[in-house]
């Protein structure tokens, strides 16, 4: 079930950026869609790491490991969005 709401939360996710990209009209070349891909497996496996580690009763570790991969991810995500997706000034 953990999976299935993984999937959910990754197409409504991807299905929201695609959306964000055409109503801005932002050209988004292959490696961009490829830098959001990476960090959309980043934030998921982020997920599942936390929800395996609590399942085998390693609280912390997985406050931990989760906290490490989640900081990693939004900092790559803020990067991506500050140089890759500022619309130019006229």
């Amino acid at each position: 079930m953990f999976n299935f709401l993984l999937g959910v939360l990754a197409i409504l996710g991807l299905a929201l950026v695609i959306t964000v990209v055409a109503e801005k009209q932002i050209v988004v070349t292959w490696w961009q869609w490829l830098l959001i891909g990476a960090g959309f497996f980043l934030t998921l496996f982020s997920f599942r790491i936390l929800h395996s580690l609590v399942n085998e009763d390693a609280v912390n570790l997985g406050r931990l490991v989760s906290t490490v991969f989640g900081l990693i991810a939004m900092a790559g995500a803020t990067l991506l969005c500050r140089c890759f997706f500022n619309e130019a000034e006229a």
